[in-house]
């Protein structure tokens, strides 16, 4: 993983959504972008309420796939599935990566303390962008 629960913090990015635009008619304010392992889920305890987890086979996947936490679901989605649905992660405010896939909803982590809310958050299988890289 890129960072830990409570340790993690930084500028949200403006993130686009396929066929979703924000109230502003900007990108989506993503606040926490996080690689992580297919097993990052488990490990930390982090029920998946929708579609599923990363998984090994995801490091072959011809387009990159992503999970998103609730508050994101909600905040984009409302009560519609977000699976299927395709964000650009950006990581470095570039805007650089290809549209991705989302394949599950994560229940949500309290990334920046204990007083403050959830915030929207997409998780990146972190093997399958190390795959990438050396294509």
């Amino acid at each position: 993983m890129t960072a830990l629960p409570f340790r993690e913090s930084g500028p949200a990015r403006g993130t686009r959504i396929e066929n979703h635009t924000s109230a502003t008619g900007q990108p989506w304010e993503i606040v926490f972008h996080q690689r992580v392992m297919a097993d990052y889920f488990q490990t930390m305890g982090i029920p998946i309420v929708a579609g599923r987890a990363f998984e090994p086979a995801d490091v072959t996947s011809p387009a990159g796939v992503v999970v998103i936490n609730e508050t994101l679901a909600k905040l984009v989605w409302n009560e519609r599935t977000p699976i299927g649905q395709r964000p650009r992660p950006n990581f470095t405010g570039m805007d650089v990566l290809p549209w991705h896939t989302v394949i599950g909803v994560a229940k949500d982590v309290k990334q920046d303390g204990v007083t403050r809310e959830a915030s929207p958050q997409l998780y990146v299988f972190a093997e399958e962008q190390a795959t990438r890289r050396r294509r």
